[in-house]
Protein backbone atom coordinates (compact mmCIF):
# COMPACT_ATOMS: atom_id res chain seq x y z
CA UNK A 1 0.00 0.00 0.00
CA UNK A 2 2.55 2.15 1.30
CA UNK A 3 4.47 1.67 -2.03
CA UNK A 4 1.38 2.84 -4.03
CA UNK A 5 0.91 5.71 -2.22
CA UNK A 6 4.79 6.81 -2.68
CA UNK A 7 3.98 6.39 -6.35
CA UNK A 8 1.17 8.61 -6.49
CA UNK A 9 2.59 11.00 -4.72
CA UNK A 10 5.81 11.25 -7.31
CA UNK A 11 2.64 11.25 -10.11
CA UNK A 12 0.91 13.80 -8.60
CA UNK A 13 4.42 15.82 -8.06
CA UNK A 14 5.64 15.03 -11.48
CA UNK A 15 1.92 16.62 -12.86
CA UNK A 16 2.48 19.70 -10.97
CA UNK A 17 5.61 20.72 -11.36
CA UNK A 18 5.33 20.41 -15.25
CA UNK A 19 1.60 21.67 -15.39
CA UNK A 20 1.75 24.41 -13.15
CA UNK A 21 5.07 25.41 -11.96
CA UNK A 22 7.16 24.87 -15.09
CA UNK A 23 4.58 26.77 -17.13
CA UNK A 24 4.10 29.77 -14.70
CA UNK A 25 7.81 29.74 -14.33
CA UNK A 26 7.94 30.02 -18.40
CA UNK A 27 5.22 32.65 -18.18
CA UNK A 28 7.23 34.90 -15.95
CA UNK A 29 9.97 35.15 -18.19
CA UNK A 30 7.78 35.46 -21.28
CA UNK A 31 5.20 38.43 -19.77
CA UNK A 32 8.79 40.08 -18.70
CA UNK A 33 10.30 40.02 -21.94
CA UNK A 34 7.19 41.12 -23.67
CA UNK A 35 6.88 44.04 -21.51
CA UNK A 36 10.33 44.84 -22.65
CA UNK A 37 9.19 44.86 -26.32
CA UNK A 38 6.05 46.89 -25.82
CA UNK A 39 8.30 49.99 -23.59
CA UNK A 40 10.62 49.78 -27.02
CA UNK A 41 7.96 49.93 -29.30
CA UNK A 42 5.94 52.66 -27.50
CA UNK A 43 9.00 54.76 -27.11
CA UNK A 44 10.06 54.55 -30.77
CA UNK A 45 6.50 55.96 -31.48
CA UNK A 46 7.13 58.52 -29.32
CA UNK A 47 5.27 57.51 -25.93
CA UNK A 48 7.53 59.16 -22.73
CA UNK A 49 6.61 58.01 -19.27
CA UNK A 50 4.76 61.57 -18.88
CA UNK A 51 1.91 60.12 -21.15
CA UNK A 52 1.33 57.56 -18.50
CA UNK A 53 -1.89 58.64 -16.92
CA UNK A 54 -2.24 55.50 -14.69
CA UNK A 55 -0.27 51.95 -13.92
CA UNK A 56 -0.55 49.15 -12.16
CA UNK A 57 0.19 45.64 -11.47
CA UNK A 58 -2.59 42.86 -10.14
CA UNK A 59 -1.87 39.58 -8.82
CA UNK A 60 -3.47 37.16 -10.79
CA UNK A 61 -3.99 32.87 -9.52
CA UNK A 62 -5.46 30.33 -11.58
CA UNK A 63 -4.88 26.52 -11.33
CA UNK A 64 -2.34 26.60 -9.24
CA UNK A 65 -0.48 29.77 -11.91
CA UNK A 66 0.49 32.50 -10.45
CA UNK A 67 1.22 35.60 -12.72
CA UNK A 68 1.18 39.48 -12.53
CA UNK A 69 -1.15 41.11 -14.65
CA UNK A 70 0.12 44.60 -15.00
CA UNK A 71 -2.49 47.43 -15.99
CA UNK A 72 -1.90 50.79 -17.99
CA UNK A 73 -3.72 53.81 -19.22
CA UNK A 74 -1.64 56.02 -21.97
CA UNK A 75 -3.14 59.62 -22.94
CA UNK A 76 -1.06 59.93 -26.23
CA UNK A 77 0.64 62.92 -27.43
CA UNK A 78 -0.79 64.63 -30.21
CA UNK A 79 1.38 63.22 -33.36
CA UNK A 80 -0.63 59.64 -32.22
CA UNK A 81 -3.53 58.12 -32.77
CA UNK A 82 -5.09 55.71 -30.27
CA UNK A 83 -5.87 53.28 -33.94
CA UNK A 84 -2.23 54.07 -34.97
CA UNK A 85 -0.62 53.04 -32.07
CA UNK A 86 -3.02 49.79 -31.43
CA UNK A 87 -2.00 48.82 -35.00
CA UNK A 88 1.52 48.61 -34.23
CA UNK A 89 0.99 46.52 -31.31
CA UNK A 90 -0.46 44.17 -32.90
CA UNK A 91 2.16 44.18 -35.56
CA UNK A 92 4.65 43.86 -32.90
CA UNK A 93 2.56 40.81 -30.95
CA UNK A 94 3.12 38.43 -34.43
CA UNK A 95 6.70 38.70 -33.72
CA UNK A 96 6.34 37.07 -30.15
CA UNK A 97 4.90 34.22 -28.38
CA UNK A 98 2.20 36.24 -26.87
CA UNK A 99 -1.53 36.90 -28.64
CA UNK A 100 -3.99 39.88 -28.63
CA UNK A 101 -6.87 38.63 -26.40
CA UNK A 102 -8.98 41.45 -26.55
CA UNK A 103 -8.32 44.30 -29.24
CA UNK A 104 -11.49 47.51 -29.98
CA UNK A 105 -11.81 50.55 -30.36
CA UNK A 106 -14.44 52.31 -28.13
CA UNK A 107 -15.54 55.93 -27.16
CA UNK A 108 -12.90 56.61 -24.50
CA UNK A 109 -9.48 55.41 -26.98
CA UNK A 110 -8.66 52.08 -27.72
CA UNK A 111 -8.05 48.90 -25.06
CA UNK A 112 -5.50 46.13 -25.81
CA UNK A 113 -5.45 42.73 -23.84
CA UNK A 114 -1.93 40.85 -24.27
CA UNK A 115 -1.15 37.07 -22.70
CA UNK A 116 -2.31 33.79 -23.77
CA UNK A 117 -5.73 32.35 -23.77
CA UNK A 118 -6.73 32.07 -20.22
CA UNK A 119 -4.02 34.39 -18.92
CA UNK A 120 -3.69 38.17 -19.44
CA UNK A 121 -0.49 39.31 -18.78
CA UNK A 122 -1.57 43.31 -19.70
CA UNK A 123 -3.99 45.55 -19.98
CA UNK A 124 -3.91 48.85 -21.80
CA UNK A 125 -5.95 51.26 -23.36
CA UNK A 126 -4.54 54.12 -25.28
CA UNK A 127 -6.41 57.94 -25.18
CA UNK A 128 -5.99 60.15 -27.80
CA UNK A 129 -4.11 63.78 -26.42
CA UNK A 130 -6.30 66.31 -24.87
CA UNK A 131 -8.89 67.68 -27.41
CA UNK A 132 -7.81 65.60 -30.45
CA UNK A 133 -10.66 64.62 -32.16
CA UNK A 134 -10.34 60.63 -33.26
CA UNK A 135 -13.11 61.61 -36.21
CA UNK A 136 -12.18 64.85 -38.10
CA UNK A 137 -10.60 66.26 -41.26
CA UNK A 138 -8.53 63.44 -42.07
CA UNK A 139 -6.13 62.19 -45.29
CA UNK A 140 -4.10 59.11 -45.96
CA UNK A 141 -2.04 59.03 -48.56
CA UNK A 142 -0.52 55.57 -49.67
CA UNK A 143 2.57 54.87 -51.32
CA UNK A 144 2.53 51.68 -53.73
CA UNK A 145 4.86 49.79 -55.43
CA UNK A 146 7.55 49.71 -52.70
CA UNK A 147 10.28 47.02 -53.28
CA UNK A 148 12.41 46.63 -56.84
CA UNK A 149 14.41 49.62 -55.39
CA UNK A 150 15.82 51.24 -52.27
CA UNK A 151 16.41 55.23 -52.01
CA UNK A 152 12.98 56.84 -53.14
CA UNK A 153 11.02 56.69 -50.36
CA UNK A 154 13.63 59.02 -48.69
CA UNK A 155 11.87 61.95 -50.10
CA UNK A 156 8.53 60.80 -48.70
CA UNK A 157 10.02 60.64 -45.42
CA UNK A 158 11.66 64.09 -45.58
CA UNK A 159 8.12 65.30 -45.73
CA UNK A 160 7.62 64.13 -42.37
CA UNK A 161 3.98 63.26 -42.44
CA UNK A 162 2.00 60.32 -41.72
CA UNK A 163 2.13 58.27 -44.89
CA UNK A 164 1.66 54.37 -45.19
CA UNK A 165 3.52 52.30 -47.55
CA UNK A 166 2.50 49.31 -49.64
CA UNK A 167 5.38 47.12 -50.60
CA UNK A 168 4.98 44.70 -52.58
CA UNK A 169 6.30 40.86 -51.63
CA UNK A 170 9.65 39.27 -52.43
CA UNK A 171 11.21 41.79 -54.26
CA UNK A 172 14.72 42.26 -53.44
CA UNK A 173 14.24 45.06 -50.80
CA UNK A 174 10.93 44.29 -49.46
CA UNK A 175 12.16 43.37 -46.06
CA UNK A 176 14.34 46.08 -45.35
CA UNK A 177 12.22 48.84 -46.78
CA UNK A 178 9.53 47.37 -44.32
CA UNK A 179 11.88 47.29 -41.33
CA UNK A 180 13.22 50.69 -41.82
CA UNK A 181 10.20 52.63 -42.66
CA UNK A 182 8.56 50.84 -39.98
CA UNK A 183 11.51 52.21 -37.50
CA UNK A 184 10.85 55.65 -38.87
CA UNK A 185 7.12 55.11 -37.55
CA UNK A 186 5.20 54.98 -40.75
CA UNK A 187 2.85 52.25 -41.37
CA UNK A 188 3.89 49.15 -43.58
CA UNK A 189 1.08 47.14 -45.89
CA UNK A 190 1.46 44.70 -48.47
CA UNK A 191 0.95 44.97 -52.14
CA UNK A 192 -0.54 41.89 -53.24
CA UNK A 193 -0.44 41.23 -56.77
CA UNK A 194 -3.67 40.19 -57.77
CA UNK A 195 -4.54 38.91 -61.81
CA UNK A 196 -5.57 41.86 -64.04
CA UNK A 197 -8.50 41.57 -67.18
CA UNK A 198 -5.31 41.97 -69.23
CA UNK A 199 -2.99 39.70 -68.40
CA UNK A 200 -1.09 39.77 -71.68
CA UNK A 201 -0.33 43.68 -71.38
CA UNK A 202 -0.21 43.59 -68.05
CA UNK A 203 1.85 41.02 -66.39
CA UNK A 204 1.45 41.15 -62.86
CA UNK A 205 4.34 39.14 -61.87
CA UNK A 206 5.37 35.46 -60.22
CA UNK A 207 4.33 36.27 -57.04
CA UNK A 208 0.09 37.35 -57.99
CA UNK A 209 -2.32 35.15 -57.01
CA UNK A 210 -4.92 34.50 -59.72
CA UNK A 211 -8.52 33.29 -60.11
CA UNK A 212 -8.23 29.93 -61.27
CA UNK A 213 -5.43 28.69 -58.80
CA UNK A 214 -6.50 25.70 -56.46
CA UNK A 215 -7.24 27.16 -52.86
CA UNK A 216 -4.20 25.50 -51.34
CA UNK A 217 -2.01 26.91 -53.72
CA UNK A 218 -3.55 30.37 -53.30
CA UNK A 219 -2.79 29.65 -49.35
CA UNK A 220 0.69 28.78 -49.94
CA UNK A 221 1.56 32.04 -52.10
CA UNK A 222 -0.62 34.68 -49.95
CA UNK A 223 1.34 33.52 -46.31
CA UNK A 224 5.08 33.58 -48.50
CA UNK A 225 4.16 36.75 -49.82
CA UNK A 226 2.84 38.33 -46.13
CA UNK A 227 6.24 36.81 -44.64
CA UNK A 228 8.58 38.03 -46.88
CA UNK A 229 6.87 41.59 -45.41
CA UNK A 230 7.15 42.18 -42.33
CA UNK A 231 5.31 44.76 -39.89
CA UNK A 232 2.26 44.93 -41.96
CA UNK A 233 -1.15 45.94 -40.74
CA UNK A 234 -2.93 45.39 -44.02
CA UNK A 235 -3.46 44.34 -47.76
CA UNK A 236 -3.87 46.47 -50.97
CA UNK A 237 -4.26 44.74 -54.33
CA UNK A 238 -1.62 45.56 -56.82
CA UNK A 239 -3.61 45.43 -60.33
CA UNK A 240 -6.25 43.07 -59.52
CA UNK A 241 -9.51 44.36 -61.97
CA UNK A 242 -10.47 40.68 -62.35
CA UNK A 243 -9.29 38.89 -59.34
CA UNK A 244 -11.75 41.62 -57.33
CA UNK A 245 -14.71 41.38 -59.56
CA UNK A 246 -14.60 37.14 -58.65
CA UNK A 247 -16.44 36.78 -55.49
CA UNK A 248 -15.27 33.59 -55.04
CA UNK A 249 -11.56 34.29 -55.34
CA UNK A 250 -12.05 37.48 -53.09
CA UNK A 251 -13.74 35.16 -50.28
CA UNK A 252 -11.20 32.87 -49.74
CA UNK A 253 -8.43 35.89 -49.93
CA UNK A 254 -9.70 37.76 -47.19
CA UNK A 255 -10.86 34.90 -45.21
CA UNK A 256 -7.02 34.09 -45.34
CA UNK A 257 -6.47 37.85 -44.41
CA UNK A 258 -9.14 38.16 -41.40
CA UNK A 259 -7.56 34.95 -40.28
CA UNK A 260 -4.15 37.25 -40.17
CA UNK A 261 -5.26 39.84 -38.74
CA UNK A 262 -5.31 42.36 -41.36
CA UNK A 263 -7.68 44.78 -43.26
CA UNK A 264 -8.05 45.50 -46.63
CA UNK A 265 -7.80 48.34 -48.63
CA UNK A 266 -9.09 47.89 -52.17
CA UNK A 267 -7.42 50.09 -54.64
CA UNK A 268 -10.83 50.18 -57.21
CA UNK A 269 -9.16 49.05 -60.27
CA UNK A 270 -12.48 47.81 -61.47
CA UNK A 271 -15.38 49.65 -61.14
CA UNK A 272 -17.09 46.17 -60.23
CA UNK A 273 -14.95 45.41 -57.50
CA UNK A 274 -16.79 43.21 -55.03
CA UNK A 275 -14.18 43.81 -51.93
CA UNK A 276 -16.53 45.62 -49.97
CA UNK A 277 -19.42 43.45 -50.10
CA UNK A 278 -17.28 40.05 -49.19
CA UNK A 279 -15.28 41.90 -46.54
CA UNK A 280 -18.97 42.99 -45.03
CA UNK A 281 -19.71 39.00 -45.33
CA UNK A 282 -16.81 38.33 -43.58
CA UNK A 283 -16.70 40.97 -41.12
CA UNK A 284 -13.35 42.32 -42.18
CA UNK A 285 -12.26 45.64 -41.53
CA UNK A 286 -12.63 47.27 -44.86
CA UNK A 287 -10.93 50.95 -46.38
CA UNK A 288 -11.73 51.95 -50.12
CA UNK A 289 -9.05 54.11 -52.36
CA UNK A 290 -11.43 57.01 -53.35
CA UNK A 291 -8.77 58.22 -56.37
CA UNK A 292 -4.84 58.00 -57.87
CA UNK A 293 -2.79 61.12 -57.07
CA UNK A 294 -0.37 60.87 -59.96
CA UNK A 295 -1.60 58.89 -63.07
CA UNK A 296 -0.02 61.09 -65.50
CA UNK A 297 3.48 62.26 -63.97
CA UNK A 298 3.00 65.91 -64.30
CA UNK A 299 2.93 68.74 -61.30
CA UNK A 300 0.04 70.38 -63.16
CA UNK A 301 -2.16 67.11 -63.07
CA UNK A 302 -0.93 65.69 -59.61
CA UNK A 303 -1.47 69.97 -57.91
CA UNK A 304 -5.01 69.52 -59.38
CA UNK A 305 -5.94 66.30 -57.86
CA UNK A 306 -4.39 67.11 -54.37
CA UNK A 307 -6.87 70.25 -54.46
CA UNK A 308 -9.18 67.41 -55.23
CA UNK A 309 -8.33 65.85 -52.26
CA UNK A 310 -8.26 68.86 -49.96
CA UNK A 311 -12.09 69.61 -50.85
CA UNK A 312 -12.92 65.81 -50.52
CA UNK A 313 -11.36 66.07 -47.34
CA UNK A 314 -13.47 68.95 -46.10
CA UNK A 315 -16.53 68.13 -47.26
CA UNK A 316 -16.19 64.10 -46.03
CA UNK A 317 -14.14 64.50 -43.40
CA UNK A 318 -11.49 61.71 -44.42
CA UNK A 319 -10.64 60.67 -47.65
CA UNK A 320 -7.71 57.95 -49.11
CA UNK A 321 -6.03 58.46 -51.91
CA UNK A 322 -2.95 56.12 -53.29
CA UNK A 323 0.38 57.68 -54.84
CA UNK A 324 3.15 55.94 -56.18
CA UNK A 325 6.93 55.77 -55.07
CA UNK A 326 8.62 56.20 -58.88
CA UNK A 327 6.62 59.29 -59.78
CA UNK A 328 8.85 62.43 -60.05
CA UNK A 329 7.05 64.76 -58.93
CA UNK A 330 4.52 64.00 -56.52
CA UNK A 331 7.11 64.64 -53.42
CA UNK A 332 7.67 68.36 -54.69
CA UNK A 333 4.08 68.66 -55.51
CA UNK A 334 2.90 67.50 -52.16
CA UNK A 335 5.54 69.44 -50.62
CA UNK A 336 4.44 72.82 -52.10
CA UNK A 337 0.65 71.73 -50.85
CA UNK A 338 1.24 70.77 -47.42
CA UNK A 339 0.50 74.62 -45.97
CA UNK A 340 -2.95 74.50 -47.42
CA UNK A 341 -3.64 71.64 -45.74
CA UNK A 342 -2.31 72.88 -43.02
CA UNK A 343 -4.14 75.39 -43.20
CA UNK A 344 -8.13 74.05 -43.51
CA UNK A 345 -7.16 72.04 -40.61
CA UNK A 346 -6.66 68.77 -42.72
CA UNK A 347 -4.33 66.63 -40.62
CA UNK A 348 -2.74 63.60 -42.36
CA UNK A 349 -2.67 60.10 -41.04
CA UNK A 350 -1.78 56.58 -41.63
CA UNK A 351 -4.70 54.57 -43.09
CA UNK A 352 -5.29 52.16 -40.24
CA UNK A 353 -6.53 55.31 -38.24
CA UNK A 354 -9.48 55.74 -40.75
CA UNK A 355 -10.99 52.37 -39.74
CA UNK A 356 -12.13 53.29 -36.65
Amino acid sequence: MLKWLVILAICVGAWWYWKVWAPSRGMEVLATHLERQINQELWRLGVRDEHILRQYRQERRKLGVQWIELYREIQLPPSLTPAAVGRALEVLLRHTRAELLRSEASASGWRLEIGRPGYRWFSLLLLPAPGQRVAGKRVAIVIDDLGPASGPEQAFLALQIPLTFAILPRERYSRALATSLHQAGQEVILHLPLEPLAMRTHNPGQTALLIHMPTARMAQMFQQNVASVPFIVGVNNHMGSAFTEDAGSMKTLLAMMKKQGLFFLDSRTSQHSVGRQVAASLGLPYLENEFFLDNRDDPTAIGQHLDHLLRAAQGNGHVIAIGHVQRKFLVPTLRQKLPAFQRAGVSFVHLSALLH
